[in-house]
């Protein structure tokens, strides 16, 4: 029974880290190279050690983005694991430039990826990035072990926290994501993760020679993995003086201590800082020192610093703990709401299972807890700091916290273990423990994936069910077979649904970029779309004539636009980097100086309720009424302007686009001045109208220079332009009574 009960955690232990290593290679299967936080910099410092053992040049700063001033154990492991593959055809990454859209029209992929490049089985450069990739996942297995120990460390008879901590480590989404990619990020999660073992047992034990060197040890190893793992240094300090105040003479011990764990963290790391102040004149490398000579150009930084504010603060301090549970790619692939919803729950009840332990506990627990909590405090005071002090809210995020994995991992643990009382202690335990692997197992499936999948390749039977056919030509090169629209009415700040399809003519050798422009009244730009085709994954380099592909564009509308109002939507093709749009034609091969490929309208958010300074009455063939009109000046002279301003309610909705005229007439039906326009001028045409619409219609009539005096006529109508026929008004009995409506007399003065 004994050895049963020995073999039962260790076979956990086994399962654990089994597991981790299948998701951790199926996370570096589904995220394509260079699609994860800095890999397009870290993995040229990992080649250029692998190819010339040695670091990178002050000059390679550039090159290598900001990861050449990152220190290079890290980077040493990498390169152990991949400087047997050649790869001489490593060129740097094609930048995708709509990124920052994100998982918008522009895409989630930073950079644009070649399938004859990417595939497996991987040669080269691909072959390279994925054994750096390897190293990063056994580093990582390396940590979720450690968390372990450091449970068993604290708990040494708890052996279902320390496997429920194991888990959570193992199978945070984030925590399996970074772990997969080429980043020192995994390594200094594995240093601190040693170090805080050391620590807890230092202040539990007192200061032994054998913990003080592993401390030292992993102080230093820590600092040549990055620089956050400084973290860790206040707290050893803080464990040395735990330790040391159960002494008769505390002061001396702590000095003795600090002098084993700080000299041996120095004798490790120390030459690497005392090159950055040779190289970067700089002991610490973070963007301060930038502006000089080393991680970001001053043009970045700037642009970097006016983004920094108290409310960017706030809402980073959000992001922060919301991106440690997960955040793929370079952070824009969140998890679901459901899931964050579920951490965020986990979190408040561990929180209230510690309370309840921490009141109860022992003082050798409680002080070892109170190390892991500080460990996560200072991990996140120095991000904090370290975004204030460089004015860049990039830093606010969770992949900074990693370092602290370990101890938030079994801080959880710790607090659902005393949630629930007597025998069923290990349910909660067991529950959370199932989900994480559930969660971590599903996300490469359920949100890398989609967001990097190039679009489907359309058939000629679903090309057949496209809603409107369109059929027009761009430079040549592609033609626009159609498009869906699903709405044909939206209010200001709603969000517009379109879907084009694209079919290449022939093979291109250019990237154009397909845009989308909505247009409201007087063709004002109310929003827009602009980006590769199929969401950034499918540039137009690496379609074959006649692929076919269904693009969809999401597009909010400004809540500013002037409503009601015709909305157009212009369609195009541009050569980003190059002369500008390419040249359209339609199917009939007329050039089209403004590609509008269909049009929609924008109605009030509300209702308007008109209050007209006169009364009417007129019914026009039973499809619009007006119900009343203003005069702002019905005395006038001549060259004088009347300004009329026409009510209209809507009856029943019209198929063809009518004018709308107003005429002064004298009393011999001589026309003195008039505005014809369709309504709103020509900014919400009839056929747009719909059953129970008002809107408010404005003319402008300018008397001609030679009008006698006397009182006038005005007169208010509809035409067809194309035929003159106009739109007879009813009686009240339905009855066409004229193709005119007097709506009332204005006076004019003579010539003085």
């Amino acid at each position: 029974m004994k050895v049963a009960s020995e073999l039962r955690p260790r076979l956990a232990i086994a399962l654990i880290l089994l597991a981790r290593l299948a998701l951790g290679l199926t996370y570096s299967l589904v995220t394509p190279l260079w699609e994860s936080y800095d890999e397009p910099g870290h993995y040229p410092y990992v080649r250029h050690i692998a190819r010339h053992w040695s670091l990178p040049p002050r000059e390679g700063v550039a090159k290598y983005h900001d990861e050449s001033c990152q220190p290079p154990l890290y980077y040493l492991l990498g390169a152990l694991a991949s400087f047997w593959v050649e790869t001489s055809d490593y060129q740097e990454p094609e930048w995708n430039p709509f990124f920052e859209t994100g998982t918008a029209e522009g895409g989630a992929n930073m950079t644009i990826h070649r399938p004859q490049a990417e595939a497996f089985p991987y040669q080269g450069t691909a072959l390279a990035a994925h054994m750096a990739r390897l190293a990063s996942i056994l580093i990582g297995i390396v940590a979720v072990y450690l968390t372990y120990l450091l449970a068993q460390t604290v708990f040494p008879q708890r052996q279902d926290i320390g496997l429920a901590a194991m888990a959570i480590a193992a199978f945070l989404p984030h925590s399996l994501f970074i772990g997969a990619v080429v980043t020192n990020d995994v390594l200094v999660g594995a240093t601190t993760s040693a170090g805080l073992i050391f620590s807890v047992r230092i202040a539990a034990h007192g200061p032994k020679l054998k913990e003080l060197a592993a401390l030292g040890l992993s102080l230093g190893v820590g600092l040549l993995a990055k620089l956050n793992a400084v973290a860790l240094l206040p707290l050893a300090l803080v464990a040395l003086a735990m330790a040391a105040n159960q002494e008769r003479r505390p002061l001396p011990l702590f000095l003795r201590s600090a002098f084993v764990v700080l000299g041996l963290a120095a004798g490790i790391s120390g030459w690497w800082y005392m090159r950055n102040l040779l190289v970067f004149r700089s002991f610490l490398p973070i963007p301060s020192a930038a502006e000089t000579s080393a991680c970001l150009p001053p043009s970045a930084l700037a642009s970097r610093r006016e983004l920094l504010s108290w409310g960017t603060l706030a809402a980073g301090t959000l992001s922060a703990c919301k991106t440690f549970w997960g955040a793929f790619g370079w952070g824009n692939i969140p998890l679901g709401p459901w899931a964050y919803r579920f951490l965020e729950l986990v979190s408040a009840f561990a929180a209230v299972g510690l309370a309840l332990f921490l009141i109860k506990a022992e003082p050798l627990p409680r002080q070892s807890l109170a190390l892991l909590l500080l460990l996560v405090i200072l991990t996140t005071a120095l991000m904090f700091s370290w975004a204030l002090y460089s004015r860049n809210p990039s830093f606010l995020h969770g992949r900074f916290l990693l370092p602290a994995l370990s101890a938030v991992a079994l801080l959880l643990a710790t607090g659902l273990a005393h949630l629930v009382p007597g025998p069923l202690t290990w349910l909660p335990l067991g529950v959370v423990a199932g989900a994480m692997f559930l969660l971590g197992a599903i996300s490469p499936f359920r949100y890398i994936a989609p967001a990097y999948a190039p679009p489907k390749l359309l058939s000629a039977q679903e090309i057949s069910r496209i809603q409107h056919r369109l059929d027009f030509t761009y430079g040549g090169k592609m033609e626009l077979l159609g498009y869906d629209l699903r709405e044909k009415a939206l209010k200001p700040g709603d969000t517009l649904h379109l879907a084009l399809y694209w079919r290449a003519r022939e093979k291109m050798e250019v990237d154009y970029a397909a845009f989308v422009h909505l247009l409201g009244r007087d063709e004002e730009l109310l929003g827009q779309r602009i980006g590769y085709p199929g969401r950034g994954m499918y540039p137009t380099t690496l379609w074959k004539a006649g692929d076919t592909v269904r693009d969809t564009y999401t597009i909010p509308i400004g809540r500013e636009a002037q409503a009601p109002s015709r909305l157009q939507i212009e369609a195009g093709l541009t050569e980003y980097f190059g002369p500008g749009a390419l040249a359209v034609v339609d199917r009939a091969g007329n050039k089209l100086s403004l590609p509008i490929i269909a049009q929609a309208k924008i109605l009030p958010a509300e209702p308007p309720s008109y209050q007209p300074q006169r009364q009417a009455d007129f019914n026009f063939a039973g499809k619009v009424a007006l119900f009343g009109y203003d005069v702002a000046n019905a005395a006038l002279g001549p060259t004088d302007t009347l300004h009329l301003t026409l009510y209209w309610q809507v009856l029943e909705g019209m198929d063809r686009d009518y004018t709308v005229f107003t005429h002064l007439l004298d009393r011999e039906g001589r026309v003195w001045a008039q505005d014809d326009s369709q309504p709103l001028r020509g900014n919400y045409p009839t056929s747009l109208w719909g059953p129970g619409e008002r809107l408010r219609d404005e003319y402008h009539l300018r008397l001609k220079a030679d009008a006698p005096g006397g009182d006038y006529r005005l007169e208010v109508g509809f035409y067809l332009l194309s035929t003159g026929e106009r739109l007879p008004v009813l009686d009240a009995l339905g009855r066409p009574g004229g193709d005119h409506a007097i709506i009332g007399s204005i006076t004019v003065r003579g010539r003085e």
